[in-house]
């Protein structure tokens, strides 16, 4: 019985072992979803303004129309997620790297050897973005509770001005 669990104990750790080196290995998945994120310096969940009638969609890349955030209205920001296709560059030091979200100030959420590391600070060359999509899951004065990638219709999401 003890050597079974030793053989068992050793199976576990191999698998696991060659799972996270498969992961390493083949690098960050298509797409990265970065949950929580405020992907600008300063940028804050809040009372935002409406500066152009949105559309709110009952889930992140819904067709469900569940309301409409109006222009001059207030609204509450809860919460976001980037949807990120990581983009492989090579650092300064010559590193294979996979940008993923952008925190501000020059500092960003990498893929580095298999492993999500972030408050990277850049130093790689020219100003390299990857592709990506910001949903805001936003509450209307009514109540709804909704989604949207129309970040560009709300103001006052800059806590610093």
């Amino acid at each position: 019985m003890k050597n079974l669990k030793v053989i068992l104990a050793l199976l576990g750790f191999s698998l696991t072992s060659s799972f996270q080196l498969a992961f390493a290995l083949n690098g960050p998945p298509k797409l990265f979803i970065d949950k929580g994120a405020c992907p600008f310096e300063c940028c804050t969940y809040r009372e935002w303004t409406v500066e152009k009638d949105t559309e709110l969609y009952d889930s992140i890349d819904g067709k469900k129309i569940i309301g409409i955030a109006k222009k001059g209205s207030q609204i509450r920001g809860i919460t976001g997620e980037v949807h990120t296709v990581p983009l492989e560059i090579k650092d300064n030091d010559g590193n294979k790297i996979y940008l993923l979200t952008y925190q501000g100030e020059g500092v960003w959420k990498v893929w580095d050897n298999g492993a999500v590391k972030t408050s990277v600070g850049q130093n790689w060359d020219g100003d390299p973005r990857p592709k990506s999509t910001w949903w805001v899951q936003v509450k209307l004065s009514t109540g709804i509770i909704g989604w949207t990638n129309k970040t560009g219709n709300f103001g006052n999401m800059d806590a610093c001005g």
